[in-house]
């Protein structure tokens, strides 16, 4: 079994060059916003989402920071759509823990989209209590809710090669 770890995809460029220009009713010089405090915001909330997955596990964290349309991308097979979906594949190995270091966020013109981008490790067991650990990047595609907080609506990560 793959462990559902800040999941891996070619297309990371592509998928923040499409979903950056969503919303924007003529194109923009560039597609982020010279204003820093979303951006801080967006890091923030990253940094507070990897601090709980580190404290009570990457289940309870999703739970508080995902969207509930989440779209995770994995390494093999369809993406996982929505809250539920994602909750299952984390839970299916309860060994799971996922760390992360929030390295840098950006938010789209618009105001309503952002990214964010860092290094993660993740450890767990495979069948028969193989020790497994995935090193890698990822990059969070985050959405503004209409209370004004961010929840990550679009999951994905670059699994390091093994050495």
């Amino acid at each position: 079994m793959n462990l559902p770890i800040r999941f891996p995809v070619v297309a990371v460029v592509a998928a923040v060059t499409l979903l950056m220009g969503t919303g924007c009713k003529t194109a923009p010089k560039t597609g982020f916003q010279t204003d820093l405090a979303a951006a801080k915001q967006i890091l923030e909330a990253d940094r507070a989402f990897a601090s709980l997955s580190e404290r009570d596990g990457p289940v309870v964290a999703y739970r508080k920071f995902a969207a509930r349309e989440i779209r995770s991308l994995g390494p093999v097979g369809e993406p996982i759509t929505g809250i539920e979906g994602m909750i299952r594949g984390l839970s299916a190995n309860p060994t799971l823990s996922l760390q992360w270091d929030p390295q840098y966020a950006e938010v789209a013109r618009s105001g309503d989209l952002g990214w964010s981008w860092g290094t993660y490790v993740s450890r767990g067991t495979r069948p028969g209590n193989t020790p497994v650990v995935t090193t890698g990047k990822y990059l969070s595609i985050w959405h503004r809710q209409p209370d004004g907080s961010w929840k990550i609506a679009i999951d994905i990560g670059n699994e390091a090669p093994q050495r």
